[in-house]
């Protein structure tokens, strides 16, 4: 009789309890380590660090496919589209930076020649900038500047197109916006780390060509 008792309590207990209770565990650990790295790899809010603060979710502005953070040594360096290895597409979103480096906000506005995501920054000289850099989608083959929010910053034409005679490259064309000498016209090769940076600014002459 204490036999056939010991035997029914064994088995209640073994219905009651898992078979591995530790396997369990792991694997609802694992699990839930996978949903939040899926999470947090197409979401993001507008400020903080795009990998530990989810928010809204993150789509390409080329394609509408959810995005992925892409780092380099451990570094962030911008949203890219998930569906690159499929389609090659390379839709990109970016975070402004401040002249430290640091992140403030993910960049909301659009370039609207080749939808790309645009990038905001401070440039070597100190100023903010606002611009897209995907020179082989625009038509002219240069990058293009904004205004800071966003919109597109109307730049003057030059009488013809002029090339760099350092790299050759084709010269963009300005008009100063700040400091004594705002509002003279100057080119400029964007191409200047080829070559001696001294040499990649000129100014209008008087006949609409470059002071060489």
């Amino acid at each position: 009789m204490s036999d056939v008792m010991d035997n029914a309590a064994r088995s209640a207990a073994a219905q009651t309890l898992p078979a591995d209770p530790g396997k369990n565990i792991s694997d609802t650990r694992t699990t839930t380590a996978a949903t939040t790295l899926s999470a947090t790899a197409t979401t993001a809010r507008d400020t903080g660090s795009p990998d530990d603060r989810p928010g809204d979710p993150i789509v390409c502005p080329r394609c509408g496919a959810p995005m992925h953070v892409v780092m380099r040594n451990d570094e962030f360096l911008f949203y890219g589209c998930t569906n690159f290895a499929q389609t090659g597409c390379r839709g990109r979103r970016f975070f402004e930076r401040n002249a430290e480096g640091k992140k403030l906000g993910l960049v909301r506005e659009i370039c609207p020649e080749c939808h790309q995501g645009l990038r905001k920054g401070i440039g070597k000289n100190g100023r903010p900038y606002c611009a897209c850099f995907e020179k082989t989608d625009h038509k002219s083959g240069e990058a293009i500047f904004f205004n800071l929010d966003g919109t597109i910053r109307t730049r003057p034409i030059p009488k013809e197109k002029f090339f760099c005679p350092e790299c050759n490259s084709p010269l963009a064309y300005f008009e100063v916006q700040n400091g004594r000498f705002r509002g003279r016209k100057t080119f400029a090769c964007l191409e200047a780390e080829r070559h001696n940076p001294k040499k990649a600014h000129y100014w209008e002459d008087d006949d609409g060509r470059p002071a060489w």
